[in-house]
């Protein structure tokens, strides 16, 4: 708390923080002014100070099959609605219903929705599709909830629309709705 000079930890160590990882691989802060911590190897967790609220989801309640459970990037689609990028996990969208993690879709690279099974940073642009940073390149889910999203991929091979490099890091939608693609 900043106005107040107070540092509040959330860690292994801390008997009521619940975190089972401190390796943070990523911060979101959604609409709501909650605060969800993916860790390596470890859960999905959500903060709310206001309602007084620590959560923490693993892929045991997801129902997931992955190699491990690694959140790397999150982008909330509406309220209460997530697109989660995992590290040798693939896509997965799902909902929070109450204290509740519902799976609605998760996509592996078999799928052809999704460049690979890591996922780097995840945004969505003003007209709804899906922007997918990962070390196999940029994907672009156009349509990602209809009912045949397709996947497109950009990488450092493709005339006009070439990256510098197959791996995108880190993505960024301006205002004006330009997408800033970082990569090595």
């Amino acid at each position: 708390d900043p106005g107040h000079g107070v540092v509040e930890r959330y860690n292994v160590a801390s008997s009521d923080s619940l975190m089972n990882s401190d390796w943070i691989t990523r911060l979101y802060v959604d609409s709501g002014n909650r605060v969800w911590v993916g860790t390596w190897k470890g859960a999905l967790s959500l903060i709310d100070r206001s309602a007084g609220v620590f959560q923490v989801w693993t892929n045991k309640e997801l129902q997931l099959t992955v190699p491990h459970f690694s959140p790397f990037s999150l982008v909330e689609e509406s309220r209460d609605v997530f697109w989660l990028g995992l590290w040798e996990g693939g896509l997965v969208k799902f909902r929070l219903e109450g204290d509740s993690l519902r799976l609605d879709r998760h996509y592996m690279p078999d799928s052809g929705k999704v460049p690979g099974d890591v996922v780097y940073d995840l945004k969505l642009d003003k007209g709804g599709d899906l922007w997918i940073g990962s070390p196999f390149g940029l994907g672009l889910l156009d349509d990602p909830n209809g009912a045949r999203p397709t996947l497109h991929v950009f990488k450092s091979d493709r005339g006009f629309t070439r990256l510098a490099d197959d791996e995108a890091y880190a993505l960024l939608v301006d205002a004006s709705g330009l997408l800033w693609v970082g990569s090595s």
